[in-house]
């Protein structure tokens, strides 16, 4: 995988987001905080996506 590292980044951001959701919900935090942090996490995953999406793909692969 060609940007192993960026997307071990990108997951390591989307499951720190998913750590302060669940922060937010048990501490009873404004709504706010919590669609803050929602919409972090959305942005994060489509750069994942992003990424996942110029990788070259293999022969063990079907291309879309």
């Amino acid at each position: 995988m060609k940007y192993r590292d960026l997307v071990n980044t990108k997951i390591q951001r989307i499951e720190n987001d998913l750590k302060v959701l669940r922060s937010i919900v048990r501490t009873q935090q404004p709504i706010k905080s919590y669609i803050e942090t929602l919409a972090r996490a959305e942005e994060h995953l489509e750069e994942l996506k992003g990424l996942v999406s110029i990788e070259p793909v293999t022969n063990n692969e079907v291309a879309d």
